[in-house]
């Protein structure tokens, strides 16, 4: 066993093994021009997504280079559309909203698939507190992650001055951004909800991703999950395991929804309009719930096991054409 030393070389990383642990080291300069050179930008991308933190992540885990030029996994196309396609798509920008998705959805004649909201407000100073019920959530109509969500269960026990400070993290670029509150989901008494995944290419779901919460938690930024066909098995015609930035599937079942079929045909029905889309459902009793679209799941930091998933599926994506940059520009 080595105690301390270099094991092995890379332009963009170096691993050592300190008391037989392994540690890899980020070059991270390198990787910056590694970026640059596959945007062909003088400056890193100005879009939501962390594309360092993407091609870090898939050089550490994967010993892989992005290739957004002529991308084949299903990772790298994720990241392609990001910059490609839906960040000059209109419609994007509105469903990325939570508040205007809502709108959306009504349009489509499904508002009856969307949480309740109580209000909505253009900073977190303009919340009003007192007219809110005694479960709710309050979230920044823009987030990601999971990050900028709060679940309330007992409005009397929140601790107002730590909430705030939470909130003040949720500017965008120094300014305070909108937030709305909205009912808050249960599956039965106990305050569990199961946040399910419905990955959706050329508007087919092709798996489903499974989050089990308890009431205990305050957040949605999970950690564990579950993987499945559409058919709710695990282990036939998909991979043994997904990772997923930083989180990893779980060996524990999480039972089949009773309204798979309908979860299902709304998701695809949601999926129809796009090349590639996370549908978020949830379903409470007989009822389903439409949580948001993901359009850049995980920043495209997905892979699968065996390996040769990743081609499979990144197959089964089409790209469409590039879109013009909004505005007109070239």
């Amino acid at each position: 066993m080595k105690l301390f030393g270099k094991e092995y070389e890379s332009p963009y990383y170096r691993v050592i093994v300190i008391f037989g642990i392994k540690i890899r080291l980020m070059r991270r300069h390198r990787v910056a021009h590694l970026i640059r050179d596959q945007l062909r930008r003088d400056a890193l991308p100005s879009f939501e997504f962390d594309a360092f933190r993407a091609f870090e992540w898939h050089l550490l885990e994967n010993n892989h280079i992005m290739n957004l030029e002529r991308p084949e996994i299903l990772g790298d196309k994720i990241l392609w559309l990001r910059r490609n396609y839906y960040s000059n798509l209109p419609l994007y920008h509105r469903l990325y909203n939570k508040e205007t998705f809502k709108d959306w959805m009504a349009e489509q004649g499904l508002s009856g698939h969307v949480p309740k909201t109580y209000g909505a407000w253009d900073s977190m100073h303009d919340v009003e507190w007192d007219l809110l019920p005694d479960q709710f959530v309050i979230k920044a109509v823009k987030g990601t992650y999971g990050r900028e969500v709060i679940l309330v269960h007992n409005k009397s026990k929140l601790d107002m001055k730590a909430t705030l400070a939470r909130m003040a993290k949720w500017q965008t670029d120094g300014k305070p951004t909108r937030i709305m509150a909205e009912e808050l989901l249960s599956e039965d008494t106990s305050g569990r909800l199961t946040d399910y995944k419905f990955f959706c290419i050329d508007g087919k779901c092709r798996f489903v991703i499974a989050y089990a919460r308890g009431r205990d938690l305050g957040s949605v930024a999970e950690k564990t999950f579950n993987f499945y066909t559409p058919d709710w098995e695990k282990g036939k015609t998909i991979p043994d395991r997904v990772v997923i930035g930083p989180a990893r599937a779980q060996v524990r079942d999480i039972p089949r929804p009773k309204h798979l079929e309908k979860m299902l045909a709304l998701s695809e029905k949601l999926a129809a309009y796009f090349p590639l889309v996370r549908v978020d459902l949830y379903q409470c009793g007989d009822k389903i719930y439409v949580g948001e679209l993901t359009f850049c799941p995980a920043d495209g930091r997905i892979r699968f096991e065996p390996r040769e998933f990743d081609k499979i599926y990144g197959d089964m994506c089409v790209l469409p054409e590039p879109l013009p940059p909004l505005g007109g520009g070239g």
